[in-house]
């Protein structure tokens, strides 16, 4: 198989010879996001009749081990994996593709879907499934394991953000989108407090207090942060880790405007960088809520360990450079 640098951290893969019946496993989150789970079962079916695919759709339901729905549906032999749903159907299907050769695609039906942002997937739905049967890239990416058991892409947070997602509910969501996070996060805001913490990155350990902490694998709904030296990357080898200290609603449009924008070089104390090549530790002085890729996972004391290339996953072929 030809692999083509596209960095010095990342790597895209050209994609095989397509099989002439593939054989593709479903994993549908019937009550993700916005999108009607008949129709988008309906897409799925119509798309992969059309082509000749044997074409398995899992309906999930509460509580159920995706993880070991996919192990079973790997050790029975697919040529793909897709799952359709938002980032929480997405991490539970990661979590059973870890280290395999088969491809996952996903289908972004959830409020945020910010994997497939990050990787330039299409939010529309026809659009996403046409991806896999045309000209794409096959990205590898890391991945972050969490206190030894639960598997996620995007990041994993501590504070403001993590009371968000233990406050909004799921019909919130459905009714209302990415507005019924941002309206739950304001009362957040508004409520911020500092807390202590004692984090060991790798083998280094700090403590600090802060509003928030966002250790990330990904970018944020697509956004590189418009930090000097910092590119976040989730096939990079490192996790990036964000200690914020804002407190109050003029402090968060501050930090938010450092991720958004470019900005002059100055000093800025409600916002410091570090990252980790291995293991983040975290502590706190009282046990706070835990949220990854966005989902309610506990408490802490949590640990976050770095897999890397740990997952293949279909995405858009990158532009070209313009030539001069």
């Amino acid at each position: 198989m030809a692999i083509s640098a596209k960095s010095e951290n990342q790597q895209e893969v050209e994609q095989p010879e397509k099989p002439k019946n593939r054989r593709v496993f479903v994993v549908l989150n019937p009550v993700a996001g916005l999108t009607d789970a008949g129709s988008a079962k309906d897409l799925v079916t119509t798309f992969c009749q059309e082509r000749g695919w044997d074409c398995d759709i899992h309906e999930t339901k509460e509580n159920e081990d995706v993880r070991r729905l996919v192990k079973d549906a790997l050790k029975k032999g697919v040529d793909l994996v897709i799952a359709a749903g938002g980032d929480g159907t997405v991490s539970g299907v990661v979590a059973g593709m870890l280290n395999s050769e088969v491809p996952m695609g996903i289908l972004p039906a959830g409020t945020g879907n910010n994997l497939a942002r990050d990787l330039s997937i299409p939010l529309n739905l026809g659009e996403a499934m046409n991806l896999l049967d045309s000209e794409h890239t096959i990205r590898t990416m890391d991945v972050m394991e969490v206190d030894g058991q639960k598997y996620y892409v995007l990041n994993v947070s501590v504070g403001v953000s993590s009371l968000t997602m233990r406050t909004t509910g799921r019909n919130e969501k459905r009714r209302f989108g990415m507005l019924a996070y941002i309206y739950r996060a304001a009362g957040s805001i508004r409520n911020s407090a500092l807390h202590r913490f004692r984090v060991k990155v790798d083998e280094r350990v700090i403590r600090f207090s802060a509003s928030e902490l966002m250790i990330a694998n990904s970018k944020f709904m697509g956004l590189q942060p418009q930090l000097n030296g910092v590119d976040v990357d989730p096939n990079d080898g490192r996790m990036d880790m964000f200690i914020v200290r804002a407190q109050s609603v003029r402090d968060y449009v501050g930090v938010f405007s450092k991720f958004l924008m470019q900005h002059r070089e100055e000093k800025d104390t409600k916002l410091h960088y570090l990252s980790a090549e291995q293991t983040i530790q975290i502590e706190s002085e009282f046990p706070l809520p835990v949220q990854a890729d966005g989902e309610e996972i506990g408490n802490t004391p949590v640990t976050i360990q770095l897999i890397p290339n740990a997952l293949r996953i279909i995405a858009p072929k990158a532009e070209e450079p313009a030539s001069s």
